[in-house]
């Protein structure tokens, strides 16, 4: 997730990035500073965004390659995508595949209108199989759908 403050006292642009998720690592947070402005860089757990009882809202959430319609990941993402939805933020997701964009917008329907996924110009070049299913090649990011 990102939020930009700006202060027009100094003209000072800070902004934070919180990347939340089940491979996000327990590093300490730290802050990058160039010029006047900071970008201050923060590392949760799965269960940060719902599990805060008034969290700072940010501009914008990007998910990538949640796998929020996949049956081995979707129970721990639905109290986070809840959330989301709750605070009417503008959202970002990627997907591994065709068919994991496929499975994410079935769960994202639910919640939002007109969701659709498309082949992403940034996506990794690399490909692997699926651990979860033989035979599913995918590519991080493959595809990308933003609501907003």
């Amino acid at each position: 997730s990102s939020s930009n403050n700006n202060n027009n006292d100094n003209n000072t642009n800070n902004w934070a990035l919180d990347f939340v998720g089940p491979d996000v690592p327990t590093i300490p947070s730290r802050s990058l500073v160039y010029n006047e402005s900071v970008l201050d860089l923060h590392w949760h757990p799965p269960g940060y965004l719902h599990a805060m009882n008034d969290p700072p809202m940010s501009n914008l959430f990007i998910l990538f390659n949640p796998g929020l319609g996949h049956s081995n990941l979707a129970k721990g993402w639905r109290p986070t995508i809840e959330y989301l939805v709750a605070k009417n933020a503008p959202l970002v997701l990627t997907a591994h595949s065709q068919r994991d964009a496929e499975r994410d917008e079935k769960v994202l329907q639910e919640y939002f209108q007109n969701v659709q996924y498309e082949l992403n110009p940034f996506r990794s070049r690399i490909t692997y199989e699926d651990p979860f299913l033989k035979g599913h090649l995918v590519s991080p990011n493959q595809y990308v759908a933003v609501i907003k």
